[in-house]
């Protein structure tokens, strides 16, 4: 207001409030700027708590599930990693036992594997 005297609509909002806007907020008052006026400065309350609050309810169990599933898809990349590991791991045992059978070195094996296959 350019006379000096301030906003009488902004008294109602709590000075600790003042700066903090939640993500929340922002997605009400990009769905409709009056409803969050209304509510953020005017200080009226909805009239459909019981619905907002099943809301809440409801985006915080699908939020439970979003986190769990997080966890899951991480502990399978790391139990993926360790397999490919012990994969790896058995291969290379494998081919040492082979050739230490046969009396012949791991790069022996390779040139009795080519030789088995025509290579």
């Amino acid at each position: 207001m350019s006379d000096g005297t301030a906003d009488p609509t902004l008294a109602r909002v709590s000075a600790s409030d003042m700066g903090r806007i939640s993500a929340s907020e922002v997605g009400r008052y990009v769905y409709c700027a009056r409803a969050w006026w209304l509510q953020r400065v005017m200080g009226y309350a909805p009239q459909n708590r019981a619905a907002l609050e099943r809301g809440e309810r409801r985006h915080d169990a699908h939020g439970r599930l979003v986190v769990g599933a997080s966890r899951q898809a991480e502990w399978a990349r790391w139990l993926l990693i360790v397999a490919l590991a012990l994969l790896a791991a058995a291969i290379y045992l494998l081919s040492e036992l082979d050739g230490q059978a046969l009396g012949v070195s791991s790069s022996g094996v390779c040139q009795l594997v080519a030789s088995a296959t025509g290579g």
